[in-house]
């Protein structure tokens, strides 16, 4: 996470998702704090394992006065699987006259992560040159 606060008497950054870390601020007002996903990153501080995460972000100047920020972060490391496509065989050259005939592609697709929803599916068409 970063961000730059509008305050150059910005004192500290604080984080909390159900405890309070405190970001590294910097001398022109940016801040940031590194957190790690993936499982092979389980042993590290601020470890986030896939799953949903509230994070409120205050930033408190030299005088106390503070502003908060709530952001919600979807952190998904597993890829989605796609079942092997369906899709009508076509055993013969397709020429300029098939170009206004339609072929149906279907398939399903599944995600171990109910929560990430998906954001699209994309398939391509590609020519095979021979």
């Amino acid at each position: 996470m970063r961000g730059n606060a509008n305050n150059t008497n910005l004192d500290s950054v604080t984080i909390s998702s159900g405890e309070t870390l405190y970001a590294n601020v910097g001398t022109n007002t940016a801040w940031s704090k590194t957190f790690f996903v993936d499982s092979s990153n389980s042993s590290q501080a601020n470890y986030l394992a896939d799953g949903s995460y509230t994070f409120v972000t205050t930033a408190t100047d030299k005088t106390f006065k503070s502003l908060n920020k709530q952001r919600t972060v979807l952190v998904d490391t597993i890829s989605p699987i796609v079942a092997d496509p369906k899709y009508a065989y076509i055993d013969r050259t397709v020429t300029f006259t098939d170009i206004d005939k339609s072929y149906a592609i279907s398939g399903t697709v599944s995600d171990a992560n109910p929560t990430s929803n998906f954001a699209s599916v994309w398939y391509a068409v590609t020519q095979e040159n021979t």
